[in-house]
Formats: C-alpha cells, sequence, structure tokens
C-alpha cells in the first residue's frame, strides 16, 4: 500500500504534541506500506536548513530504523509562515489588524495548499492521510483532482483552540475537511463527540483511536527548590487553561508557603503569562522553564508532586500520558480524552479553581488512594503502545 501522509513529520516549538504524534504515527505506518510525507517546514527553518529550494525532497532518515523495516518514508518539506496554531488574536488587535492577519494567514495556507498539489502530481498512492486543519485545503483538492480517499485525522479543532463555537474561516474549514473525508479519526470519544454535536459530522465515519506514549530516559536532575513543585506542562494559551492555572496558584500560596509552580512551555501568551504571574505577586513562587526536550521535561515530572491540566478543551493530552509514565499524579480537565485511558486521573467535580484546589490538596495530603491511582495510571500508559496505535491508523486505512 501507498499512503500519502499531509501534516508534520517531527515534534518542535510549534507543534509539541502534535508533531509527536505525528512522528510516532509515521515511523509505524513506515514499517507497514510506502509512505510519502508532505510535511510544513516553517520559513526560518528552511532558511537555517540551507536548502536553495523552496522544496526539499529526501529520505527522513530519523523516521524510520533501517535495522528493522523495508519501508523508506520519502519526506517534501513545504516553505510556510504558517503554523498550527498561528491563525487566532491573542492580543488586543485592532478589528483592522485582526482582518488583516487573518487575510494574510488563509493566503498562506492557499499558497501552501497549492504547493503541496503541486509537488505531489507526479506521485503514486492509494490513500491520502492528512491531519489537522493545516492540510485539508491540499487533502481535499487532491482528492477531489485524483479521486482518491482520503483519511482525516483530528488532533484538535478550533473549537478547542479558542474554547466555544466560532463561525470562523478555519472553524468552516474543518467542517468541510470532515463532511468530504471517507473517514475520520478523532483521538478520543470524548473529542467525537465535540464532531458531532459542533461540527455535525456523521456518527459513522468517525473512529476513535487514542494516542500512546513511550519511556523517555529522563536527564540527571535533581530539583533546586526546597518546595514541591506544582508543575504545568502545556503550550502557553487559552486552550490549555494558563489563566486557571495562575488563578489556583494564587489561591494555594495564601496557606501555603511551600509551594513552586514550574511551568513548562511556550506559545501565543508567552507575555500576558509572565505580565499575570508580576501582576498577582507570584513572581517569587513562579518558575518558566521553557519548552524542554522530552528526556528534561520527564525528569522534571520525577522531581514534581503533581502535574495541573486545567484545558478548556483537550481532545487527547499527550502530557498526562508522560506523567502517568512517570508516576505523577495527575488532575487533568474534564473536558479531556486521556482521561478515558487514565482512569486513576483526578477529574474536578466543577472546573473551578476550587475544585483544582481541592484535588491538588488531596495529592498535597498523600493520602493511599492517590499512590493507587498513580500505579493504575502508570500500568494503562504502558499498555498504550505507539505500535498499538499505527496497528489501529493501518486497519482505518485499509479497510
Amino acid at each position: 500500500m501507498k499512503i500519502l501522509m499531509i501534516g508534520p513529520s517531527k515534534s518542535d516549538s510549534q507543534n509539541y504534541g502534535l508533531g509527536l504524534a505525528t512522528e510516532n504515527i509515521a515511523k509505524q505506518l513506515g514499517a507497514k506500506a510506502d509512505l510519502t510525507i508532505v510535511s510544513p517546514v516553517h520559513a526560518s527553518q528552511m532558511a537555517m536548513s540551507n536548502e536553495s529550494e523552496q522544496i526539499n525532497v529526501a529520505v527522513e532518515e530519523t523516521l524510520l530504523d533501517a535495522k528493522s523495516v523495508d519501508a523508506t518514508a520519502v519526506q517534501i518539506n513545504v516553505e510556510t509562515i504558517l503554523t498550527p496554531y498561528f491563525y487566532h488574536p491573542t492580543r488586543e488587535e485592532t478589528k483592522t489588524e485582526v482582518t488583516d492577519a487573518a487575510v494574510e494567514i488563509q493566503q498562506a495556507l492557499k499558497m501552501y495548499s497549492e504547493s503541496v498539489v503541486e509537488q505531489v502530481e507526479n506521485l503514486e498512492y492509494d490513500v491520502i492521510y492528512a491531519h489537522d486543519w493545516l492540510s485539508i485545503g491540499a487533502a481535499l483538492q487532491l482528492k477531489a483532482k485524483y479521486k482518491k480517499p482520503l483519511m482525516l485525522h483530528i488532533h484538535a479543532l478550533d473549537y478547542d483552540r479558542v474554547g466555544k463555537k466560532t463561525d470562523s474561516w478555519i472553524y468552516k474549514l474543518e467542517k468541510e475537511g470532515m463532511d468530504k473525508a471517507d473517514v475520520v479519526v478523532a483521538v478520543s470519544d470524548y473529542h467525537a463527540n465535540i464532531m458531532q454535536s459542533i461540527y455535525k459530522i456523521d456518527k459513522s465515519k468517525i473512529k476513535v483511536v487514542h494516542l500512546a506514549s513511550q519511556k523517555v530516559e529522563p536527564v540527571n536532575y535533581t530539583s533546586p527548590f526546597a518546595e514541591d513543585i506544582i508543575l504545568f506542562a502545556g503550550r502557553l494559551s487559552q486552550q490549555k487553561g494558563i489563566f486557571m492555572f495562575i488563578e489556583i496558584a494564587a489561591e494555594l500560596v495564601n496557606n501555603h508557603n511551600d509551594l513552586r509552580f514550574v511551568v513548562s512551555g511556550n506559545g501565543e501568551l508567552s507575555q500576558e503569562v509572565v505580565s499575570k504571574v508580576n501582576e498577582k505577586g507570584l513572581a517569587g513562587h513562579f518558575n518558566f522553564t521553557g519548552l524542554l526536550e522530552r528526556n528534561a521535561l520527564h525528569a522534571l515530572m520525577r522531581e514534581s508532586k503533581v502535574l495541573v491540566m486545567p484545558s478548556i478543551s483537550e481532545p487527547f493530552g499527550l502530557v498526562a500520558m508522560e506523567a502517568a509514565i512517570n508516576e505523577l499524579p495527575i488532575i487533568i480537565s474534564g473536558n479531556s480524552g486521556a482521561k478515558e485511558v487514565l482512569k486513576g486521573a483526578l477529574i474536578p467535580e466543577k472546573e473551578t479553581v476550587a475544585s483544582y484546589i481541592k484535588l491538588i490538596e488531596k495529592v498535597l495530603s498523600g493520602k493511599e488512594v492517590i499512590t493507587k491511582g498513580v500505579a493504575q495510571n502508570k500500568e494503562a500508559a504502558s499498555k498504550r503502545t505507539w505500535e498499538m496505535v499505527g496497528k489501529e491508523i493501518f486497519q482505518i486505512l485499509t479497510a
């Protein structure tokens, strides 16, 4: 079987969870079929690679272990200013500035889609396998032009990133893509329900494939803090609930002088987050690491007391799986997909500061139920492998 995959082939600062998932999925599919990957590469990254051409075709050595697989994954990098999260205004822009930004991004997406279609016109493939909104335009053009089946894998939607239903052009693009795709893959039952209720997608075409994680050898690290670490790990965005985390911290420091709040990650709201921490008078209680390499993040998790994920809408939540493997207690929003795998995760009764604090206090108390939940999560996360994910996706592709 020959698969044309459109989407990122590895994780970077702009697409940590999405890139991590697609990289591992590509590795598994590359072992089962002939795989060609068309990947968006930011213009600055392309310039740093010293490529004289906008389009680079090469064997993607990092995706496959040549000793264990026979297939070859071909990587086609297409230069673009787009990133998966570069589309919504995050600050107080004027209406004109917002409109100009939207027009620029739509034009960039149009150019990117046209470049993809042009670059793959002479390739042979049996099925199109596309990931998220950046890939939809090109995937729909290829499906219409060459009459190829399309499987659209959705890792996050406009609804998740904004925190509510909008009438944005991206919402409309996502709906069109899911309506016209032959199969839509959701990363959780939670997200499949959003597709049905918010996007009105036919339930019969949606297949749920939970994501996975794998153990990483952590770097040698010992926390320099005497205080217990309350960890936030994720993109600094409205979606991930970073401002809720700050409000939680503000309440906790009133009753605890032995807590350190560590924020691992970066994102479109980095400046606003630091400003809010300073505004709350919490600078002495917070530390920002920026985006960490996975082995460093895993080491930090081992030194932390609890991971708090107050996401507004979390289709899955790979970082929760990583925390589970590292035996870190997890408090995760009820609006998340990872809770379907991690049955020992703590879920707040309501999405309020008080509900999260109640669970954090429970973790800090060291009650036996927390230990049981940690063990349950570790077992579940360890059993859910990328090999299983790849097998399930391949079965859908070949059905």
